[in-house]
């Protein structure tokens, strides 16, 4: 018969009071059949060792005495991986690491989340970074910030205008010779055709017309392409048609007037030598002459022609200059001015006088100021005097 080894044994409520008489002491307990090693010198100094092995797929023994075998480990997690899609699972502190690779979350519910973790409040926007706004949150403080919103713009119209952004729409009006089209976000600004009673983009025939850098110089043109191919002249009963590109000519009257023309400016006047064929009326106040011989072949000269109401004095003077003062000597028919003479008393009597120094004669006043201080007689000086009565006067 073969030696047999019998290791000490026991209960296993037991081993906890044993003293091990040396570390790696071996013992049994027959109550549970595990092994236990001393770890140590002093009472329950005991480790288990091992376990008993359980093929239990199901693992309804629930043991916690008993290793399970590989298979029945296989057997159980992958009849538990197939019910969790079906199951409803209540998970504590667990980490989720969705952002690794194939891993994902779906099918949350807003009854899943937990209380406070969404945002439902529409009157007023949080500051907190730790809560989720609901779509009605977010779409009424987006319509909020939207609705207060336009779009400023000006054009050459003086002052701006502004687009509200959540109610109104911007408008690209086409104005006449332009159309205005849109396709998607695109914005179309195209001239149209030009049309007799619509301005917009016109061609032209190159034998006219020519353009370069924008500006448009006109070609030649002939007489028939022109709506109005000539020029009317008339002297105001005689109308006579010039064509374009004929020329006008202006003929002056020897003696009577003179015409000029200097880039294109006709300048008509009179020339030094002028002679009149009919009457000359001059309705100025001052004519001056200064020639140098006055040649006159009337045989009379008429003086006053407009003193109906004998208002005024009349008569010639000269001008001349002594010490520095002007000085005036002619005669004149004193129009208030009266005499006696031969025990008769004479009126308007033609008067010859020097020396009159107040102003021009006839300058502001018609009459001559005979009590001004300058006024004096001239002497005559005749060979004879016919038919005249010299008076030495009484005293």
């Amino acid at each position: 018969m073969a030696n047999k080894i019998i290791l000490k044994r026991g209960a296993d409520g037991n081993v906890a009071g044993l003293v091990p008489s040396s570390i790696g002491e071996p013992i049994w307990g027959i109550t549970s059949n595990k092994l236990y090693l001393a770890s140590g010198t002093s009472a329950g100094n005991w480790e288990w060792v091992g376990a008993t092995i359980l093929d239990e797929d199901a693992m309804g023994s629930n043991s916690a005495t008993k290793i399970a075998t590989q298979q029945s480990i296989k057997k159980y997690v992958d009849d538990q991986d197939a019910n969790i899609a079906s199951d409803t699972l209540t998970l504590t502190n667990k980490t989720f690491d969705v952002e690794g690779t194939g891993n994902s979350v779906s099918n949350i519910d807003v009854a899943n989340l937990k209380s406070g973790v969404l945002d439902t409040d529409i009157s007023a926007v949080s500051t907190s970074d730790d809560t989720v706004a609901s779509a009605k949150a977010i779409k009424t403080y987006v319509d909020a910030q939207v609705t207060a919103q336009d779009l400023d713009f000006t054009t050459d119209t003086a002052g701006n205008s502004a687009v509200d952004l959540d109610s109104q729409a911007l408008t690209f009006a086409g104005g006449e010779g332009m159309d205005v089209t849109h396709s998607g976000q695109t914005i179309t600004v195209a001239g149209e055709d030009a049309t007799t009673s619509n301005k917009g983009v016109a061609s032209f025939a190159t034998a006219d017309f020519s353009v370069s850098s924008g500006a448009v110089s006109i070609g030649s043109l002939s007489n028939s392409q022109l709506d109005n191919s000539s020029i009317a002249v008339t002297d105001g009963s005689t109308s006579s048609n010039i064509s374009l590109g004929s020329t006008l000519t202006f003929t002056a009257v020897s003696n009577e007037t003179e015409i000029t023309q200097s880039g294109g400016v006709v300048t008509i006047g009179l020339p030094n030598n002028v002679i009149i064929g009919g009457n000359l009326t001059v309705n100025g106040t001052t004519m001056t002459v200064e020639s140098t011989t006055v040649q006159v072949d009337d045989v009379m000269i008429e003086l006053a022609k407009d003193n109906a109401a004998d208002s005024v004095d009349f008569g010639m003077y000269g001008q001349y200059t002594v010490d520095s003062t002007v000085k005036y000597s002619g005669w004149f028919r004193n129009q208030d001015g009266t005499f006696s003479s031969g025990g008769s008393t004479y009126t308007d009597a033609i008067t010859f006088y020097q020396d009159y120094s107040k102003e021009a004669p006839g300058t502001t006043s018609s009459l001559i100021d005979t009590g001004h201080g300058s006024y004096a007689l001239a002497p005559i000086e005749c060979s004879a005097v016919n038919g005249a009565v010299l008076d030495g006067g009484t005293f």
